[in-house]
């Protein structure tokens, strides 16, 4: 069976709440929860359908009143994904939310310790009341925590948020050296890590503008009852998400920034070499007239015998290449001015 963890529900605090305000955890690769998910948890065949498959995109969709968002995130130990990433669905309406997950995730194993920390406060407010009333409340506590559907939905958030903050640093941290290599020593670096860099803030963004629109379906989609409270609790996850997107996009931008510093200083080398070129061929022009001129066979050209014969077919050779020169000039120019 998976973990069933009763809540406080957001319209009450009748006791009755606590049979259908609850959050479920799934750990799929327990069989006896996978069987749970399959005939015991009263969701669409085409829900199931799709909880059961594996992530292959970040989404997210409205489902019956309900919102469905399925997440590649940060599990306990790494994998063979660069950013140690693995599935987690989350399904939640008015009155439960259920995790769906094949691995260890931290951000649900710290939700479970922030629920644990409620319950010890909650008991230890209760520390100085009579022995009989202790058992009493220790007993409910044990039976409903005190957060609510919502709370739950916005801690796993920000613990997502607050690891993605981390993976932010570190490739921050890489983009700067990176500059810092550039700009004080002018040492190029290397463009498949910047190639790597963009791949794994594209990859974390993308989680990151799933929880964005789910959070916005939240606060604004009528249908899923959400009172001011709970808009509040919300508006403020939101705007951590956002925050944290605001970060990757300025990654991006530094990115983009010494990808064009390096793509300029390679035009220019390229430049410079073109130019030296152009040197080279235009000292080696005139000469190479000459030799090619000077090397011709000029056996079957008309007045050959005549002194003056060489110099007027070589004249009227020169005359010709000025006049095409000209001609193709000024042509070039109408059609630059045309556009």
């Amino acid at each position: 069976m998976p973990i069933i963890t009763p809540l406080k529900s957001h319209l009450s605090n009748n006791i009755n709440d606590k049979t259908k305000t609850c959050w479920i955890d799934v750990d799929l690769s327990k069989p006896d929860d996978h069987h749970w998910l399959t005939s015991q948890s009263d969701l669409s065949e085409d829900l199931i359908a799709f909880l059961l498959r594996e992530n292959f995109v970040n989404h997210r969709n409205l489902h019956d009143g309900s919102v469905l968002i399925a997440l590649k995130v940060s599990g306990e130990q790494p994998t063979i994904n660069s950013l140690g990433l693995v599935d987690l669905k989350i399904f939640i309406d008015a009155n439960r939310i259920i995790t769906i997950r094949y691995h260890p995730v931290m951000a649900i194993d710290k939700t479970y310790t922030y629920l644990e920390s409620l319950k010890s406060d909650s008991t230890d407010t209760h520390s100085l009341v009579q022995e009989d009333l202790i058992q009493k409340s220790l007993v409910q506590k044990t039976e409903k925590h005190e957060a609510k559907v919502i709370d739950v939905f916005c801690h796993i958030i920000n613990n997502l948020t607050d690891h993605i903050e981390k993976v932010t640093f570190t490739m921050s941290d890489q983009i700067a050296v990176l500059e810092d290599q550039y700009f004080d020593t002018g040492e190029t670096f290397d463009a498949s890590l910047l190639l790597k860099l963009r791949g794994d803030i594209c990859k974390t963004r993308r989680i990151l503008t799933v929880l964005k629109n789910t959070l916005f379906i939240r606060i604004e989609e009528p249908t899923l009852l959400t009172n001011g409270e709970d808009k509040t609790i919300l508006v403020r996850a939101s705007s951590h998400v956002k925050l944290h997107l605001d970060n990757l996009d300025d990654l991006l931008s530094r990115i983009d920034m010494l990808q064009n510093l390096d793509d300029s200083k390679l035009s220019e080398a390229m430049s410079e070499s073109s130019f030296n070129l152009t040197i080279v061929a235009t000292v080696f022009l005139p000469l190479t007239f000459v030799s090619g001129l000077l090397g011709m066979n000029v056996g079957g050209i008309p007045d050959t015998h005549n002194p003056w014969g060489f110099w007027g077919i070589t004249s009227a050779m020169i005359l010709l290449a000025i006049s095409l020169w000209v001609y193709l000039y000024r042509r070039l120019r109408l059609i630059r001015f045309g556009r």
